[in-house]
């Protein structure tokens, strides 16, 4: 195994006589669990700071993690059973392995088994156990304080996302997830699209792997999917005004990232209310969650559009009193304005 002889050799070189720890991370998959699991590692790095860090992922994911300052190496795994085998080789010094127990390799059939944190939480229950850094934490030891997940994403692919020429102000939909239960219909998504492009509230722009309306004849939605890399579609994100998606991985990347979301949520593996965010997503501060109880086919198209419009009506008004603010503190600040007000303060009455 080419990761563990690259572990071996470092460890012959730097973690003898207890001169740096070597942690390993494992989390191979997939996107949302990643980016939610982001506060673990500056945690882990707060209390262990002399510490060599690694992060065990597929090569699909690496991205999502190779640009992190306090993350030392990113080692790629070709599938859960490689980080299996890996952490039972006894390379690492401290282990925090955040997969669900009792995880399944797709590709070998493997289980994964691990003595270590809350034995209670398996995949039929997990979301009963609070969001999905919440389920991770309690595989560790680890105490994390801040529960709001970043993204790091380099200046070349800003660069990149620059030479797309994005409107300044656009609305960025994500219609399709992984797994069909978590899907609004097509139609539907249509029935969206055409309301609001008649009212003309927004551009909209459309990313993931496939599209569902930007790839229609005439679509008025600008077709990123398939077309953009991972932390591109990322940078896309950020720079949106507004996300508007199923419960997915780029719903956490725009959490991560800060852009308000509309998220829409039905059940999901027998779980009912249930909230896989942290930080301003998980508290309601940056996000709507559109909960259908009887299943996302039924969540009417008029909801998501008054979401939509309540939100936009919103950021309208912040921007006026924005605008207002800016001015005020500039006047405040210029030497001439406050000269005529010094000077009006103590102008003699005329007799």
């Amino acid at each position: 195994m080419r990761e563990f002889a690259r572990l071996l050799a470092w460890k012959a070189r730097h973690g003898q006589r207890g001169r740096r720890r070597l942690i390993g991370i494992g989390l191979v998959e997939h996107m949302g669990d990643i980016v939610a699991a982001e506060p673990i590692l500056r945690q882990l790095r707060h209390d262990n700071p002399g510490a060599y860090i690694t992060w065990c992922v597929r090569e699909p994911f690496r991205a999502l993690l190779e640009h992190h300052p306090l993350l030392d190496e990113v080692l790629t795994m070709s599938c859960l059973t490689e980080w299996i085998f890996l952490r039972r080789s006894g390379i690492f010094d401290r282990i925090l392995d955040l997969h669900i127990q009792g995880r399944e390799c797709p590709t070998c059939l493997i289980r994964l088994r691990r003595p270590e944190g809350n034995q209670k939480i398996v995949h039929e229950n997990y979301l009963h156990y609070g969001n999905l850094l919440d389920v991770m934490v309690q595989y560790t030891d680890l105490v994390v304080r801040d529960d709001k997940p970043r993204l790091h994403i380099p200046s070349q692919v800003q660069h990149a996302v620059d030479r797309l020429a994005l409107p300044a102000s656009y609305a960025v939909l994500h219609c399709k997830s992984n797994e069909r239960d978590r899907d609004w219909p097509g139609e539907k998504w249509r029935e969206l699209v055409d309301a609001l492009n008649r009212s003309g509230m927004v551009t909209l722009v459309e990313v993931g792997l496939q599209a569902v309306v930007a790839g229609e004849p005439g679509s008025p939605c600008r077709d990123l999917c398939g077309k953009v890399s991972l932390l591109e579609m990322a940078e896309v994100i950020r720079r949106a005004t507004l996300f508007v998606g199923v419960e997915s991985g780029p719903a956490h990347i725009a959490n991560a990232v800060g852009t308000h979301g509309i998220v829409m949520i039905g059940p999901y593996r027998g779980f009912g209310q249930y909230v896989p965010y942290s930080g301003d997503y998980g508290t309601g501060a940056n996000a709507t969650m559109l909960r259908e109880p009887t299943g996302l086919s039924n969540l009417a198209t008029e909801r998501v559009v008054a979401a939509i419009d309540d939100f936009l009506a919103g950021a309208a008004l912040r921007r006026v009193r924005s605008t207002k603010a800016t001015h005020d503190t500039r006047r405040r600040q210029d030497p001439g304005v406050r000269r005529q007000g010094r000077q009006r303060m103590t102008a003699r009455p005329r007799r």
